[in-house]
């Protein structure tokens, strides 16, 4: 397995507030139609507006992402003023671990999407 992993850098609370719901409404029904994908994760330092997208893939090729699926990240960062473009690195998954509870932000929100 293979992690992608995007580093972005948002300008605001509210553009990280807003990559969200793009985040769950567009990009993870994209990624969900992409061969090999395997579920995701975000994580944000609110304090510094850094924001982490971790994608998982069967593939390397597959985490590498389609041209198509690149040009929504850049496009979507560039909509939300990001203070820089997006970074992405892709990474070998040499261990992982998940308890069956689902996952929740500290906030309370809403646990992360299944892929029913």
């Amino acid at each position: 397995m293979f992690a992608r992993i995007v580093t972005f850098q948002r300008s605001s609370s509210s553009s990280t507030d807003e990559a969200i719901r793009v985040a769950r409404e567009q990009v993870i029904p994209m990624a969900r139609q992409q061969p090999g994908y395997r579920g995701v994760c975000v994580l944000t330092d609110r304090a510094s507006g850094k924001q982490l997208g971790i994608s998982f893939w069967e593939t390397a090729e597959q985490a590498r992402g389609s041209a198509g699926y690149n040009a929504a990240r850049d496009r979507t960062s560039q909509e939300l003023a990001d203070t820089a473009p997006p970074v992405t690195e892709v990474f070998e998954v040499e261990l992982a671990e998940q308890t069956e509870a689902p996952f929740r932000s500290s906030a309370g929100a809403v646990p992360l999407t299944s892929g029913a």
